[in-house]
């Protein structure tokens, strides 16, 4: 565990590469594209560690790369590659990659790509991801079912506003893992967790306010036809229950 705690600041993105950096994208297209990627991921039956790899791939090239929004998605796809391949047993062919763009690019774009993030990389690819804390958290705590898939659907959530980039993998889970046990089982376990995950409790009551924020958002969007992966029940479940309990 200290060596999760040692290493996580280490390939960490720039928080404010939206305004520093790019020019002709923004944060609404990045949460269009990272709720896609989430989306591609369920669908083909990923590890958890996987979507959090791909989205830190994307967003570190984004802090170094100015770019053009016409291959936003192209560099997410091939993040999405590089992460599968760091992390599945069995990932899905290049040919695959090109398919779910629904052939917006060819094989040959997806691997030029793949191979000009890691370029830019410099191949690293080892990070330590919000996941890795919660399975701390989780064991050190042992809190149930129901918490643990609220505190899970919270931290893909985080990946939808680049806001949360500010926060450290650590604080995503803590975080997280505080809102669902005290959402689903009424106990406030603040300083237990900020000690175990080795935050400020300040810095947890600041995290689940944006989450907070993306949840009202979400059911906001709820009705909407494009919405995508998050459920609409699900959503507002999470709005009532979630906004009652935490404040």
């Amino acid at each position: 565990m200290n060596e999760y705690f040692s290493n996580e600041k280490d390939f960490l993105p720039n928080p404010n590469y939206m305004t520093t950096i790019q020019k002709d994208i923004s944060n609404h297209m990045r949460a269009i594209l990272n709720d896609w990627l989430l989306e591609v991921h369920l669908k083909y039956k990923f590890q958890h560690e996987t979507i959090f790899l791909a989205v830190n791939l994307l967003d570190r090239y984004l802090s170094k790369v100015n770019i053009h929004r016409n291959i936003l998605q192209l560099i997410g796809v091939s993040a999405l590659m590089i992460a599968a391949k760091y992390e599945e047993i069995y990932p899905p062919d290049l040919k695959v990659y090109s398919y779910i763009t629904d052939d917006a690019y060819n094989k040959d774009q997806v691997k030029f790509m793949e191979t000009q993030i890691l370029k830019v990389l410099n191949f690293d690819t080892t990070i330590t991801s919000p996941m890795k804390f919660f399975y701390v958290l989780h064991k050190l705590m042992e809190f149930g079912q129901t918490a643990s898939f609220f505190a899970e659907y919270l931290m893909d959530i985080s990946i939808l506003d680049v806001k949360m980039l500010k926060y450290l993998p650590s604080e995503i889970a803590a975080t997280a893992v505080w809102m669902g046990i005290k959402v689903c089982e009424n106990k406030d376990l603040l300083k237990e967790i900020a000690t175990n995950a080795r935050c400020k409790e300040e810095t947890i009551k600041s995290c689940s306010e944006e989450f907070l924020h993306l949840i009202k958002k979400f059911e906001k969007e709820a009705n909407r036809a494009d919405h995508g992966t998050k459920s609409r029940d699900f959503i507002r479940y999470v709005n009532r229950f979630a906004f009652g309990y935490l404040f």
